[in-house]
């Protein structure tokens, strides 16, 4: 049984990396647009969301102790996602929060540790490692928004960037910290909290060096083995 399951696991391997990318393709550029908007966004779709990226994971890796790890952290984030939509309190804004950032932090371990594995370097590593990079920048939502359920006005925002739920907060940093991971900087969105600015330095710095260094190197040793 345990080897039929290994040789499932080995199969969809790189597909799950491919959906891992498309997922955060839709909920990046889709779903989180839809969101700024005020459009309410269904607890369902949360939770197929959180389902799906949990039943991806568990095929991506084959390490008992990571598959743990984000089962608990995605398990955290569900319940403080569905608690902010049903009852919106600090509890649940923290809580919220802090499983995002765990369960980010989980499922990057998990790819990373898939992208960067004995073997050769083929497409779907290619695009894993595109996921770990969206993930930085999903990570750092979560900090910025914890850092400002601590110290709400840690972003300067003008009016017509002014969140009126969490929602569309979270919507507003997903493209703050985007253009600051890319270096783009458009500057309608500031960090002025000093923990704010040295976070948005920091990803700003991971920015180039990711793509310059590890992406570069990655796609240069497409198709050859590695140990």
């Amino acid at each position: 049984m345990h080897e039929v399951l290994l040789r499932w696991q080995q199969r969809l391997h790189d597909p799950s990396l491919v959906a891992l990318l498309l997922l955060q393709l839709v909920v990046l550029f889709a779903v989180e647009p839809l969101a700024a908007l005020g459009l309410p966004v269904p607890r369902p779709l949360v939770l197929a969301f959180i389902l799906a990226v949990t039943a991806l994971v568990v095929v991506v890796s084959p390490h008992r102790w990571a598959i743990v790890s984000v089962l608990i952290s995605l398990v955290i984030s569900a319940i403080g996602l569905v608690e902010r939509i049903r009852d919106p309190s600090a509890v649940s804004e923290w809580l919220g929060g802090l499983g995002g950032v765990l369960a980010l932090m989980a499922v990057s371990w998990v790819v990373a540790s898939a992208v960067f594995a004995p073997g050769p370097i083929t497409t779907p590593r290619i695009l894993g490692a595109v996921v770990l990079y969206l993930n930085i920048a999903m990570t750092f939502t979560a900090l910025y928004r914890l850092l400002e359920d601590l110290s709400p006005g840690a972003f300067l925002r003008p009016t017509v960037l002014a969140a009126n739920t969490s929602v569309q907060l979270i919507a507003n940093l997903v493209y703050f910290s985007l253009t600051t991971l890319t270096t783009t900087g458009f500057g309608d969105i500031v960090p002025v909290h000093p923990v704010a600015r040295s976070l948005a330095m920091l990803e700003a710095v991971i920015g180039q060096i990711y793509p310059a260094v590890v992406l570069a190197r990655i796609v240069t040793l497409t198709g050859q083995p590695r140990e």
